[in-house]
């Protein structure tokens, strides 16, 4: 079982990161309406001025007119079919709250409380371009969101915290 969650975790936020490289080419291209996450969700968390396009998969949308920063959203139905995760740990399995270093990057793992069943913030940046970015994950029920910034600013963590929980509290449309 964890090795499938680990499998779902690394695919679900690589494709968040490579999609949010390139956020606004592809939104460009997208296929309409955010399922999960509503323009109207979208607006009264992150301003008037941000909006989501879904991907043709309808499993990842790409909010853009957050400033400098894209937010990519994926939602993975059914990853935690027998409910799985019930700590960060074991949410993000192998990986540890406090801080990571690598050959690649640095990244700090934070818990966060009162969100969905069980959430972690990652923040990290790549020694080799100078970029950062913030990974909000959460599972709720059996489902995994990831909420990906790119070029994040310094309030990332309650941004995204604040955009999960507006998305998590609203059905799937």
């Amino acid at each position: 079982m964890h090795q499938r969650f680990s499998r779902v975790l690394a695919v679900a936020l690589a494709t968040a990161t490579l999609i949010a490289g390139s956020a606004m080419s592809a939104a460009a291209q997208g296929a309409g309406a955010c399922p999960f996450a509503s323009d109207a969700v979208i607006t009264q968390v992150l301003g008037p001025s941000a909006h989501a396009q879904a991907l043709p998969s309808g499993a990842l949308c790409v909010i853009m007119g957050v400033g400098d920063s894209q937010i990519v959203i994926t939602h993975v139905t059914n990853a935690f079919p027998d409910g799985v995760a019930s700590t960060p740990d074991q949410l993000l399995n192998s990986m540890q709250p406090g801080a990571v270093q690598g050959p690649l990057g640095s990244a700090q793992f934070t818990p966060i409380a009162g969100l969905g069943d069980v959430a972690t913030f990652l923040s990290s940046t790549d020694n080799t371009s100078g970029r950062s970015g913030a990974t909000l994950v959460v599972q709720s029920g059996t489902d995994l969101f990831t909420f990906v910034m790119v070029n994040p600013p310094s309030n990332a963590q309650d941004l995204l915290a604040g955009l999960a929980q507006a998305v998590l509290a609203t059905p799937s449309q």
